[in-house]
């Protein structure tokens, strides 16, 4: 069996009309629709439009749905009991973020509705392995690491020292005006002739 969020899109697309069943192998339905995590591209939910009685669409989210060897059928990790119980989801409509936590928490899976992926889900090839990771500090290390590089400023000589370098606001307030004057008198300049065109 092959988990369904580890299918690429159009794969997962083709499996569009496969039978569903329950964790005990007992039909339950069928799979009527894939919706994609546009941030990771993979397949977070499946549609399972169901055999009992009202025919309605419940959406289960695919890490708790597997794909049967040579894609004879689909199986929800759920008793269908529960499956009944689950939100029902008008596949013509859009799918809000409120709708999707609703979604999650009924099967209880949690997944925030700002959700940043790692690194290690998106490109894998990028992350870096646990192994070369080498020479690895505790929290409390890296912290003073990064405060002592905060506080390290260049002094005038190019020496590095722990204090700000004295500054008078004022002079460097004025400094900063009397550099900007010729800027500001071309400017002008350019405004009056583009004006008076």
């Amino acid at each position: 069996m092959k988990a369904l969020d580890s299918f690429a899109e159009r794969e997962a697309r083709s499996l569009i009309g496969l039978t569903v069943v329950d964790q005990q192998g007992e039909k339950i339905g069928s799979l009527s629709g894939i919706w994609i995590d546009p941030a990771t591209h993979q397949v977070e939910f499946m549609g399972l439009k169901s055999s009992w009685l009202f025919r309605s669409t419940h959406l289960v989210p695919s890490r708790s749905v597997e794909v049967e060897a040579g894609h004879a059928a689909v199986r929800v990790q759920f008793p269908a009991e529960f499956l009944k119980e689950a939100p029902r989801y008008n596949p013509k409509a859009e799918l809000s973020d409120v709708e999707k936590q609703g979604i999650n928490a009924y099967y209880g899976h949690f997944v925030p509705l700002r959700r940043t992926s790692a690194i290690e889900e998106v490109r894998p090839e990028e992350a870096l392995p646990p192994e070369a990771a080498t020479g690895a500090q505790t929290a409390s290390q890296d912290r003073t690491a990064i405060e002592r590089e905060e506080q390290g400023f260049f002094n005038q000589e190019g020496f590095v020292t722990d204090a700000m370098p004295d500054a008078n606001a004022a002079l460097e307030l004025e400094r900063t005006i009397q550099e900007a004057k010729p800027r500001e008198k071309e400017y002008n300049r350019r405004e009056g002739e583009w004006i008076s065109e």
